[in-house]
């Protein structure tokens, strides 16, 4: 039941990542007449991302080692690993790019460095979700 939940959680996590980030983003961008408005719709979808994020990716961790067979190190170690990307993408990076865009830092730099840190996030979440889809394969 519990491991169920657990994949359950991590597909709903990765496709709502995958949604927001290259679909609800792009079209945002995509129709805005102002860059400026949409980019400021993009940060509070990136921020209230990146909230929900560590919380499905610690409530997995949870049910993981909840769950009696668990052995998943590896999937920990993941999620782990997406809990600290999140942290440094939205309270060390997100604030860097707001700050370059007011005082005309360099917003390519850190809108660079903050994409890759959202991609690298949906690789992690991707893998924790396909190493959940088989039971054999986590518990290894």
């Amino acid at each position: 039941m519990i491991f169920r939940l657990t994949r359950i959680l991590a597909g709903l996590w990765w496709g709502g990542m995958t949604a927001l980030s290259f679909v609800a983003v792009p079209v945002i961008f995509g129709s805005a007449q102002d860059h400026t408005e949409a980019g400021r719709i993009a940060a509070q979808i990136f921020s209230a991302q990146s909230v929900w994020a560590m919380g499905l990716a610690f409530l997995i961790w949870l049910l993981a080692q909840m769950d009696a067979l668990s052995k998943g190190r590896r999937v920990g170690k993941a999620l782990w690993l997406v809990i600290i990307l999140t942290l440094i993408s939205h309270w060390g990076i997100a604030p860097l790019i707001v700050s370059a865009r007011s005082t005309g830092g360099n917003l390519a730099l850190w809108h660079g460095v903050g994409s890759a840190l959202i991609f690298a996030t949906w690789l992690s979440a991707g893998w924790v979700n396909w190493r959940l889809s088989s039971r054999q394969s986590v518990f290894s």
